[in-house]
């Protein structure tokens, strides 16, 4: 099972990238068991035996094989590609390299709509490659370690499983940003499409801005919090009757921002 698992539709979620201005909806993907281990170093300084910490002229050879061009080839499988590991290449930081987590995407997106969904989306699945990605690389060096003197076979099996690992990585990253997305936008489209499911004939925006200062009054009308919840709650049922849940969510949280028209 090496796919990205495509989280549910929430409004509330997108509320909190609208207001903030980053990303939002938290893809969990189900990818190669490398991804499952603690966390490991960054890739680009490796351990190296005998010694708590990566010595400055290798930490320095890392840097400069991470920095390094890339040799021609479309695959992290490929004999290359195998090659580029075992110099210490990493996958690079260009979105716009195929052999990348990244995606040619804008660091912030301050647009509600479909358009600002399919951003973070997209943002999220290239923020869950990169973590994928060095839980594959780091244990190269462990590995390569326990062949015998020589043994170039050993070493190349070696990065071989780190490559098919970060291959792992990157068609679930296009899976996820393709297919997952996309159905993200389509049900989110579909609930603007039905008003979120609000009986009122009036705008969303305007149903949300209506029930929150309701709301905002309660606390100051009522003595208790058991009057002001009953209160909050009377609002959404008078103001916002039907409304789906989570746009109920982004209600109780005083976020209308989401049901602007787009910039």
């Amino acid at each position: 099972m090496n796919g990205f698992v495509r989280p549910a539709l929430s409004l509330f979620a997108f509320a909190l990238v609208s207001v903030a201005c980053t990303e939002s909806r938290s893809v969990t993907p189900e990818v190669s068991p490398a991804s499952r281990l603690v966390p490991a170093p960054d890739a680009r300084t490796p351990a190296v035996a005998g010694g708590d910490a990566a010595s400055p002229a290798t930490a320095a050879k890392a840097a400069a094989a991470h920095d390094a061009p890339l040799p021609k080839f479309v695959a992290w499988t490929d004999p290359a590609a195998v090659d580029a590991l075992l110099g210490g290449a990493t996958p690079p930081d260009d979105g716009k390299d195929p052999r990348s987590c990244g995606f040619d995407v804008p660091e912030q997106s301050c647009i509600p709509g479909p358009e600002g969904m399919m951003w973070a989306c997209r943002s999220d699945c290239a923020r869950v490659c990169t973590n994928c990605t060095t839980p594959c690389t780091t244990p190269m060096g462990p590995c390569k370690a326990k062949c015998a003197a020589g043994d170039a076979g050993c070493a190349r099996a070696c990065a071989a499983t780190a490559g098919a690992c970060l291959q792992v990585c990157l068609a679930a990253r296009d899976r996820c940003a393709t297919g997952d997305c996309a159905k993200q936008v389509d049900d989110y489209v579909r609930e603007i499409s039905s008003n979120y499911g609000c009986k009122p004939k009036q705008r969303a925006l305007d149903i949300c801005k209506r029930t929150v200062a309701c709301m905002a009054k309660c606390e100051a009308s009522t003595r208790t919090e058991a009057a002001a919840e009953a209160c909050r709650g009377a609002c959404k049922k008078t103001l916002a009757p039907g409304c789906h849940a989570e746009f109920l969510q982004n209600v109780d949280m005083g976020s209308c921002f989401p049901y602007e028209d787009p910039i």
